[in-house]
């Protein structure tokens, strides 16, 4: 795995090397963009697309976590990847106590259902 904001212009040199997973998130500030941008032009040279691992992170400031709130942020990050589906969404959630957990754990696996995510993990 790769943290790709630390190493935005080595992308290509990476996948040609062999390195088929990246791991990023929205809260990482363009390096969903960044990947997107990359993947796009990667499959488009005639490769086989590379895994992308992508975060949901809830605002923490935020005390309503809602259903809407989650699919907002997947639609979000699909766009920014220029993908139709999701690799794998990590679910980040560092305090159970905050409202709406559950919800947005079912709300992932709803979003999985639906064919947005191909994997959750929490």
């Amino acid at each position: 795995m790769l943290v790709c904001w630390c190493f935005q212009g080595k992308l290509w040199s990476h996948a040609e090397a062999g390195l088929t997973t990246f791991d990023t998130a929205d809260i990482y500030g363009p390096s969903e963009g960044i990947l997107g941008t990359f993947q796009q032009a990667w499959r488009e040279g005639g490769n086989e697309p590379v895994q992308i691992i992508t975060k949901y992170v809830p605002n923490i400031f935020n005390s309503r976590l809602t259903p809407a709130s989650v699919e907002a942020a997947v639609k979000k990050s699909i766009n920014n990847l220029k993908v139709s589906r999701l690799d794998l969404v990590q679910m980040h959630w560092w305090d159970y106590n905050i409202p709406g957990m559950v919800d947005a754990a079912k709300c992932l696996a709803d979003l999985q259902a639906q064919g947005l995510i191909n994997q959750v993990q929490g």
